[in-house]
């Protein structure tokens, strides 16, 4: 459910930062990335950190159409700094979509 969620999300944000290409290049895209982060797919913590990292991408992907959204972010930093160690990501990509 966790790989299945990580990867629904990361499609639905290459899709709405994407649009103009074709559904096929969108899928060979979110497959070439989970082929790459198929080694780190195992049951631990990092992969709960994954699907808050996508849910994060699809917030601020989507922050034009709703701006109101973009208060999950605070909520999913407190849940990612308590469950792994890669939460400073959630400083780094509002950041990376400031700029």
């Amino acid at each position: 459910m966790l790989v299945g969620s990580t990867f629904g999300l990361l499609l639905l944000v290459v899709r709405r930062r994407a649009p103009q290409l074709p559904m096929r290049a969108v899928a060979l895209l979110v497959l070439g990335a989970f082929l790459v982060a198929s080694p780190t797919l195992a049951l631990r913590p990092q992969l709960v950190a994954m699907v808050l990292f996508a849910g994060s991408l699809l917030v601020l992907a989507d922050r034009d159409r709703h701006p109101g959204r973009v208060w999950l972010l605070p909520l999913f930093a407190l849940l990612w700094a308590n469950l792994h160690g890669s939460f400073p990501l959630a400083i780094v990509l509002p950041g990376l979509a400031w700029l």
